[in-house]
């Protein structure tokens, strides 16, 4: 075809309106762009309406691991544990507990004490730089499952408990670090054990509730609260417990109490009785303490007995383990007064432990699961709302205690050791968990 008609053909085509089409071979295609490399990041995309925000998940903590550490002298459980000013630890009293109880309708008591007439009184001091034990001067009496405070001048008041025949006391000392020496101070208005006590704003310390077992009457809960002035060495009566609409009981024992802040204390769960009929409190308390007056705050989604309360890196509290047969544990918000179910833990806990790792996250330490006592451990992630199993103890505890010691490592001491079907072993053994 002459160069002449060519042209005549692509002005025809021009003129009609289209292009014409080019063909390139492909010898002459320009190379392909060589494909991105993209690196490999997990990432998790949540769905909104129009929008998609990349979430870098949190790294998974270390799993840490245990250690042992130097036995006590004595074997403990129900004993108290208070790390003092200077980061030695001091333990005293415990004995050898019968563990659990039985009420009517065949419900479960978590960890109620010794009732066998073999408690000590003997008191021993922990060095954990150096790693030794130093015997110091006994109390004026056994006691077990009194409560221990650690006072603004670095002493510490002991108070009630249960003595060698399980009979709560009303009693209370003061160990000076010092002189390694106990002081008797006044008594309480009322004996009591598995009671709280609660170091307030003003240095004083405030009792709630508790468990009186008195030889021949029945076993109650005194709604009474008392308040230890260290100045004095006296104790006063605080307001009275109330019990709401489903209940004319206001006492109550086997709770937990912590300070909201400078200005409320929440009481959460236990157990009330008249001597006849236990019931398992999902009620829950709050005192102003500049009124000293109760109010009755949002309820817990689960009644709960031996449950312990942790304060989280964001002001809410932790109520892990107590609840029956019931896995979940809960937080409540100050700010909105409400709670909130967590994830579900791996054990169902009773007379546990927990603790408050230096990374935020909440420890749980032994227990028992029905009759069955544990020696594994759980971790709760405030930021992820989950617990993850960590690794076990060596033995399995139910009454000990676990104290957090200056470098953030846990001192877990004592307890009772048994399963199903067997005896009670006191031990003297001690275990230390550190994150490295």
């Amino acid at each position: 075809m002459s160069r002449v008609l060519i042209a005549a053909f692509v002005l025809l085509v021009i003129a009609c309106g289209a292009e014409p089409a080019i063909h390139i071979p492909a010898t002459q295609l320009p190379a392909p762009a060589p494909s991105p490399v993209i690196p490999e990041i997990v990432i998790t995309v949540v769905a909104r309406t129009a929008e998609a925000e990349i979430v870098i998940p949190t790294p998974t903590p270390e799993p840490g691991k245990w250690e042992t550490g130097p036995p006590m002298s004595d074997g403990r459980s129900g004993h108290i544990a208070v790390k003092l000013n200077d980061g030695r630890v001091l333990v005293a009293g415990g004995g050898h507990p019968t563990g659990l109880t039985r009420v009517p309708g065949g419900t479960i008591i978590g960890f109620v004490g010794n009732q066998s007439g073999a408690g000590i009184p003997t008191a021993e001091i922990l060095d954990a730089v150096q790693g030794e034990w130093s015997s110091t001067s006994p109390m004026s009496v056994a006691r077990i499952n009194a409560t221990a405070t650690l006072l603004s001048d670095g002493t510490v008041l002991v108070a009630g408990g249960e003595n060698n025949g399980g009979v709560p006391l009303d009693s209370a000392e003061i160990f000076d670090p010092a002189t390694g020496k106990w002081q008797l101070v006044g008594s309480m208005a009322s004996p009591r054990a598995l009671h709280t006590a609660t170091l307030l704003p003003n240095g004083s310390v405030m009792v709630v509730g508790g468990l009186q077992r008195i030889p021949g009457e029945a076993t109650g809960s005194p709604n009474t609260v008392e308040i230890f002035n260290p100045a004095a060495g006296e104790w006063s009566l605080g307001p009275e417990l109330i019990a709401d609409k489903s209940s004319s009981i206001p006492g109550r024992f086997l709770h937990d109490a912590v300070m909201i802040g400078k200005t409320h204390l929440l009481v959460v769960g236990g157990v009330n009785s008249d001597g006849v009929q236990y019931n398992f409190l999902q009620t829950v308390l709050l005192l102003d303490i500049e009124s000293m007056e109760w109010a009755f705050a949002e309820p817990s989604n689960s009644r709960r007995q031996s449950t312990k309360l942790a304060v989280l890196l964001d002001g809410r509290i932790l109520s892990a383990g107590g609840a029956d047969q019931n896995p979940r544990s809960e937080t409540f918000d100050p700010e909105s007064g409400e709670w909130t179910t967590t994830g579900a833990s791996d054990a169902i806990r009773q007379g546990h432990q927990i603790a408050i790792l230096p990374d935020g996250r909440v420890m749980a330490i032994g227990g028992r699961s029905g009759f069955r006592t544990l020696n594994s451990v759980e971790f709760y992630s405030p930021e992820d709302d989950i617990w993850t199993v960590g690794p076990q103890m060596s033995e399995r505890r139910l009454g000990g205690t676990a104290t957090v010691l200056d470098d953030g490592r846990i001192l877990v001491a004592g307890g009772a050791s048994s399963a199903r079907g067997s005896g009670s072993v006191t031990s003297r053994s001690v275990e230390i968990y550190s994150l490295n």
